[in-house]
């Protein structure tokens, strides 16, 4: 189940990232951390935290719960 959300999360992510048209640096350079940093968090390398979903959502501009999979989904 872990593995399911991480992956949902990260998806998410890369959606968002491709609606708005930033890449990694773009978005790493916004949350002052590394490429790395991002690339392991929206390949579902890592799992984002409840910190780093604030961090990249507020840099985003996006509710956190834009990232959140569906209540249902979870079950």
């Amino acid at each position: 189940m872990t593995d399911t959300i991480r992956a949902t999360v990260a998806a998410a992510l890369r959606a968002e990232m491709a609606r708005q048209q930033i890449d990694q640096r773009t978005l790493a350079a916004r949350v002052g951390k590394s490429q790395t940093w991002v690339q392991k968090r929206t390949s579902a390398r890592v799992t984002c935290d409840v910190v780093d979903l604030a961090i990249l959502a507020d840099a985003l501009g996006v509710p956190l719960a834009s990232f959140l999979p569906a209540p249902e989904r979870v079950a």
